[in-house]
């Protein structure tokens, strides 16, 4: 093949792998029943608060309310913390009121008994603080500023340097397809049951390793009795690996829940923050989670337990298929939960629990020792008793070491509904020795002082539950044994003795190469309605997609059509060889083999057929109207997939123009119930793609400061066809006859070379190819985004890209859309003709003719309403903006920025595409015509 031949294939793959990656991406709590437990009478009295208490290494397990470490009337001790978390009451506050209300000079009775003892220094205090009835707050909002409160919380994110993920498995591990957004770049222990030489396939993004039954038996020897078999306790050798801080385990039948407000909500942070946080065991807060946004301790909560205990297990709910036991489930088989209460509480002390492992997390150094999951599974009496067993010896052994345990929120959904007559097998010892257990953990368990770790403390339980229970089946001794032997194992890990290895392990490449996509506590992708915003698909596809499976890459089943490459081979071919190595620089990355292997390999299969046929360009003039030149092509295309494809099945088209200009071909498609992905209405409309290597996230170096920037404006639109009617052909005129002393760079993006007259008396910048357009762009204080045809215009994203700010024309529209210098909305593109306003544009307004923001589009932008225009008065209006504005809209912007990840290339971090953060959904899909 010559070399011409082999350039110009690399080209027409190129380009049309640009387009492809734009098709792939759019495509309460439960308490136990018995709360077994003599409360002893309440009595507060000089000691230690429960944070001291929590240092000491251990209680006495008749212990309840922690005594009292300070006095409060006596200010001159050093004040424990007045936050007990950022933006969370703490111990400190009494002492720091105090503090302030003796500043104000006035006597303070102590021994007052027949009026307020500080009635004089509070009157004081609100006369210097002016409060404000009406506004119920302070004229001098410093009045408190010397309490040293932190009024602010904290933002808990997901952190995979602190937390492993582990999940036991004897299936494929595609259900973690439906957790990428959360879980990539975070560390996954897979511990395989069943079979050893059964091959568990597994996303290739995930950053794991795999560990089998014959692991263990390497690992552990004779002693790898101790790790069940057979039963989802298999997962303590995945606790057993782990070197991570903190361990989340989760079951494979769990898929990501919305709360309330139908945001995804992401376990790992919400975990994190409650493992994080302090628990408070000993006092029962009725506005339940005091870190939970607008909430704090209620009135009546004592100061002294503010300061709370470190938390050691955070254990998360689940929505639809609710944990119950065999009889609950026979009884009630289709009952489901969609109850979702949004709070975790503390689990009071002395107060057991039912502990579920399918969402759970717990802290590794607190309680990881006594957060075994009971001896079960293959060879033992009973089962699914595991994590019941787990829960009640790591609550006694929490409470002996007076760290918290907390219960609610994060949810799950738990999508599978197990065989109860299965589970009935399993579970029916444990309906009657759960009776008997559950009183010995409340009643009769007592731990020494000497237990002062998780890991004594458990060895020193095993050694109580063997006594008690041995004569009841020889079980018991198993069980305890196990925990003996648990024990030191745990150890002989910690300390490097033993090293288990695993038989299968990610690619040392695949943490880097796929870092984490959301850290957040929920999902930062708009809640959508799948089904209509894709009618065709119907309700089953409806129930399995949902919106953040289109911010990571849809999970729809697609078939890619083979091509002959003759049906897309772009219309770039058709320019000067010289233009061509330009274009060729703009899209070297998207790299096919990535993009395909995201397909399915049987027709049959699919859910969806992709038609790879590339037909017109923007950039190609001679064949731009209605792609007249593409006749033979469509013909032969339609044909192709009549004969090859499955007519049942929707396809999907990619067309390059808006829907106006496309071949007939692409445009007939709607009719027959298809797809076409366009830059503007009839399709699913989807903003132009950024493919410049130095806008992907390892080549990103940030934006240029905007006082080193040399262009004032940059003017890259061009003046031909409609685009005459809405204010282009005055905007170019303005910038000819512009005389200042600003630098105005002008091109025309579509003849690629600037005609027009370059002795002009305005400073003008020739530019010759789209690279140049990106660099100017970027040194561009302003970019003149000229109203057209279409909404979505390509120059307005570069723009923002490039921390150039967008220059709009801002017109007047009624409710019907159009223009009216009475009406009361407003638009910025739209296909207006000033000469004839009773021509409806093309979309309404800003809301419906942008992705969505948390913030005014104008915040962004720099508005020149139309009778600046009409005066020709927009330079000097433009000239007229204070810097300190400018610099506002370009921080702004370059905020922005922070939150949006571009992606098109391979050797990055996930599949090629554009993952859109929360100011701006970049692939905001508007509209959907079948």
């Amino acid at each position: 093949m010559s070399s011409m031949s082999s350039s110009r294939l690399s080209l027409s793959s190129r380009a049309f792998h640009l387009i492809l990656c734009s098709a792939i991406l759019f495509i309460g709590l439960l308490l136990a029943n018995y709360v077994l437990i003599d409360s002893p009478t309440l009595k507060i009295s000089p000691g230690v608060d429960d944070g001291q208490l929590a240092k000491r290494g251990g209680s006495e397990s008749s212990a309840h309310i922690p005594p009292l470490e300070n006095e409060w009337g006596n200010v001159n001790l050093e004040a424990p913390p007045v936050n007990s978390a950022p933006g969370v009451t703490g111990p400190g506050i009494p002492i720091a009121i105090k503090r302030i209300l003796d500043k104000t000079g006035e006597t303070i009775d102590e021994n007052a008994s027949t009026f307020y003892a500080a009635e004089k220094a509070v009157d004081s205090l609100e006369a210097m603080c002016e409060w404000l009835p009406e506004e119920t707050n302070f004229k001098d909002k410093a009045c408190f500023r010397d309490v040293g409160f932190i009024g602010t919380r904290d933002e808990y994110y997901a952190d995979p340097s602190l937390i492993d993920i582990v999940t036991p498995s004897i299936r494929n591990l595609d259900f973690l397809e439906k957790w990428r957004e959360f879980f990539q770049g975070f560390h996954i222990i897979i511990i395989q049951d069943g079979d050893p030489a059964k091959h568990l396939v597994i996303p290739e993004w995930v950053d794991y390793e795999l560990y089998n039954r014959d692991d263990i038996k390497k690992a552990l020897g004779d002693d790898e009795w101790i790790i069940s078999s057979k039963d989802a306790s298999i997962r303590n050798f995945g606790f057993l690996v782990s070197k991570k801080p903190y361990i989340y385990t989760i079951d494979d039948d769990c898929l990501p829940a919305k709360d309330n407000k139908g945001n995804i909500v992401n376990p790992l942070a919400v975990h994190l923050r409650n493992l994080r946080t302090p628990s408070h065991p000993y006092f029962f807060n009725t506005l339940y989670d005091p870190y939970a946004s607008n909430s704090d301790f209620v009135r009546g909560y004592p100061y002294s337990l503010r300061r709370g205990v470190p938390t050691a297990i955070s254990h998360g709910l689940w929505l639809f298929t609710p944990d119950y036991d065999a009889p609950t489930q026979l009884l009630k088989p289709t009952e489901r939960n969609s109850n979702y209460l949004d709070m975790a509480i503390t689990v009071p002390h002395r107060t057991l629990y039912p502990m579920c492992s399918m969402n759970v997390a717990f802290a590794r150094e607190l309680i990881g020792p006594a957060f075994m999951q009971g001896l079960m599974g293959e060879g033992q009496p009973w089962g699914r008793y595991d994590d019941m067993f787990a829960g009640w010896a790591s609550k006694v052994v929490a409470d002996h070491l007076a760290v918290g345990v907390k219960s609610g929120t994060p949810y799950i959904y738990h999508n599978k509904l197990s065989n109860p007559f299965v589970n009935l097998k399993k579970e029916y010892k444990g309906l009657e020795w759960q009776e008997e257990m559950i009183r010995f953990f409340a009643n009769d368990v007592s731990l020494s002082k000497q237990a002062n770790t998780a890991n004594k403390a458990y060895a020193e339980l095993a050694i109580i539950i063997k006594n008690k229970f041995a004569s009841t089946n020889p079980y018991f001794e198993r069980l305890a044994e196990s925990m003996i032997k648990w024990t030191k194992i745990w150890d002989e890990v910690s300390l490097g003795i033993i090293k288990p290895a695993p038989s299968r392990m990610s690619n040392s490449s695949v943490h880097s190469k796929y870092r984490p996509i959301n850290l957040s506590v929920k999902s930062t992708t708009p809640e959508v309605d799948i089904e209509k915003m894709f009618p065709i698909f119907g309700r089953q596809a409806a129930t399995s997609v949902n919106a953040h499976d289109i911010a990571v890459g849809h999970r729809w089943k697609t078939f890619i059509l083979p091509l002959d490459s003759k049906f897309h081979e772009d219309q770039y071919l058709g320019l000067p060889i010289e233009d061509q190595e330009s274009v060729d620089c703009l899209l070297n990355s998207c790299d096919a083999e990535t993009i395909l292997k995201y397909g399915i390999q049987n027709l049959r299969d699919a859910d969806l057929v992709l038609v790879p046929a590339l037909g017109v360009t923007p950039i190609a003039r001679t064949c731009r109207h209605r792609g007249s030149c593409w006749n033979d092509k469509a013909q032969e295309l339609d044909i192709y997939i009549k004969e090859n494809s499955d007519l049942t099945k929707k396809h999907l088209f990619l067309a390059t123009m808006d829907s106006g200009e496309n071949h007939p071909f692409f445009q007939e498609q709607h009719k027959k119930g298809n797809i076409v992905v366009t830059l503007g209405p009839g399709g699913l409309v989807v903003p132009s793609l950024a493919s410049e290597s130095d806008l992907q996230p390892n080549n990103w170096k940030g934006c240029k400061p905007l006082n080193a920037r040399e262009t004032f404006l940059l003017a890259n639109f061009g003046v031909k066809g409609p685009t005459t009617r809405n204010g282009r052909i005055a905007l170019d005129s303005i910038l000819r006859q512009y005389s200042g002393n600003k630098t105005v760079t002008r091109v025309n993006p579509i003849i690629r070379r600037y005609t027009g007259d370059l002795n002009s008396s305005w400073p003008i910048v020739e530019v010759v190819n789209p690279i140049g357009v990106q660099d100017v762009l970027s040194d561009s204080i302003l970019t003149m985004c000229a109203p057209g045809d279409l909404p979505y215009q390509k120059r307005f994203f570069d723009a923002l890209l490039r921390c150039s700010i967008p220059v709009v024309i801002k017109r007047k529209i009624d409710s019907n859309g159009r223009m009216n210098s009475n009406g009361t909305e407003e638009t910025y593109w739209s296909n207006i003709d000033e000469k004839n306003p009773t021509i409806q544009i093309t979309t309404p307004n800003i809301l419906n003719s942008y992705p969505e923001l948390d913030f005014p589009y104008r915040d962004i932008v720099v508005e020149i309403d139309a009778d600046t225009l009409e005066l020709n008065q927009t330079m000097e209006y433009l000239e007229s903006l204070p810097q300190q504005l400018l610099q506002q809209k370009f921080d702004k912007i370059r905020d922005g920025l922070k939150s949006v990840h571009f992606e098109l290339n391979p050797k990055g971090n996930g599949p090629p595409g554009i993952y859109a953060g929360s100011w701006t959904h970049y692939l905001h899909l508007q509209s959907c015509h079948d």
